[in-house]
């Protein structure tokens, strides 16, 4: 079973999005379709054909070029704005879209110049609109029900509609697919990058030269940047991942992975104290909503934190002996993090000359859990456990302790 966190993340906006995005289709289909309906009803009442042919054209074409209208205006309003002259160090830039093009420069001059005019008009908007209704009056609305004072309605409309419309889809559909046709890197690829096991320690992943190579300024999309610090987890570049992700995260403050990587490399980092603010401000916001499993993510991150605090292994144990019985359980970290607190107090145990074989034996039970549900951390409690052989780095010599102990080498390594 998957942990939480990796390797597919459970935090999808986009499913949200799409999902809101259908909504809103459905209500614009309803809201053309009624007038429509209304419009055939009275044509079907009234007694003579030359005025029901003739009120349905008129409407319908009226109805048509304002539609058109409004939403050619929605699209000028809502063009994406393209990020020009980001820095490696513009914590919130955004990209909306890949190049600045001359299209966005006529729609920022027209917004201006609509509004203002819009503005500057607003008093004589009803003696036009009288006029607009006796012109029709007397030019084809003639003897046809509502006259004027309908077709101007119909225009206000369907107009508004339009507007609202092309607006919608210009700053989500044609946004993003701005977004994925300039995307410096393909899709699937970056999808594998992101979702690829980063928990500090993690092995590396071929894909990540791909992003690693990229420069930085050009990483100014959440998507990228999560991609290029989880990159740079796996490189063990921990500097360089916590200054992406915290670009990252100014973009997108609610991700929950990203917040969960850049807590880890922190700690990783051995800045505790950052690792720990951020670990309460996520479990303060998790029992404002009453969200339980949050509140155990965030708690699995502080008992991760407390493995890098001096004797934070007594508070590690106390979390993740509660955790077992959440949903967290099936973590295969879970139990690579609790090995590794049994480890410390092990090793502990040693120096003050104290047997420690009750901690040995919770050790083993833990690793064994692991390696059945997550055996792709094999490798990292490998170089926990005998460094110098698999590789690992002294300071994360957790289960050292152990090195020795066939037991152990029958079940990391067999």
């Amino acid at each position: 079973m998957r942990s939480w966190f990796s390797p597919q993340p459970a935090y999808r906006p986009e499913d949200s999005t799409s999902a809101t995005l259908t909504k809103i289709r459905w209500l614009f289909g309803a809201s053309l379709l009624a007038p429509m309906v209304l419009e055939l009803l009275v044509a079907y009442w009234l007694t003579s054909g030359d005025h029901a042919r003739r009120f349905l054209i008129l409407n319908l074409v009226l109805g048509g070029a304002a539609g058109f209208s409004g939403g050619l205006l929605g699209f000028i309003f809502g063009v994406p704005k393209s990020l020009t002259g980001s820095s490696e160090n513009d914590t919130n830039a955004a990209r909306h879209s890949g190049t600045n093009t001359n299209l966005e420069q006529i729609s920022d001059w027209l917004t201006k110049v609509l509004v203002g005019a819009g503005l500057t008009s607003l008093t004589a908007l009803p003696h036009f609109g009288a006029r607009i209704i006796h012109f029709l009056d007397k030019n084809g609305y003639e003897g046809l029900p509502g006259g004027g004072t309908l077709a101007i309605f119909i225009i206000l409309y369907f107009a508004a509609a339009g507007f609202f419309w092309s607006y919608v889809e210009t700053r989500t559909s044609l946004t993003k697919l701005f977004n994925e046709v300039d995307q410096p890197l393909p899709r699937q690829t970056l999808q594998v990058i992101r979702t690829a096991p980063a928990e500090p320690r993690s092995q590396p992943i071929p894909e990540d030269s791909e992003i690693l190579n990229r420069k930085p300024a050009d990483l100014n999309s959440v998507e990228l940047l999560d991609a290029r610090g989880s990159a740079e987890i796996r490189a063990r570049q921990w500097p360089e991942a916590i200054q992406t992700l915290r670009r990252a995260l100014n973009m997108a403050p609610t991700n929950q992975p990203i917040i969960t990587k850049l807590t880890q490399t922190l700690s990783a980092a051995r800045r505790t104290d950052e690792a720990q603010k951020l670990i309460d401000e996520s479990q303060a916001v998790a029992v404002r909503a009453g969200n339980t499993a949050a509140k155990n993510r965030s708690d699995l991150n502080e008992m991760f934190n407390a493995l890098y605090q001096p004797g934070g292994f007594t508070r590690a144990i106390a979390i993740g002996a509660g955790l077992l019985e959440t949903d967290q359980g099936s973590n295969g970290n879970l139990h690579l993090w609790l090995a590794r607190a049994y480890g410390q107090r092990a090793a502990e145990a040693r120096k003050q000359g104290q047997p420690f074989d009750a901690d040995r034996q919770a050790a083993l039970e833990r690793l064994a859990a692991m390696k059945k549900l997550r055996p792709d951390l094999l490798p990292v409690a490998r170089s926990m456990w005998r460094p110098a052989a698999h590789g690992g780095a002294k300071e994360d010599d957790d289960l050292e302790v152990f090195a020795n102990d066939e037991e152990f080498a029958r079940l990391l390594v067999a």
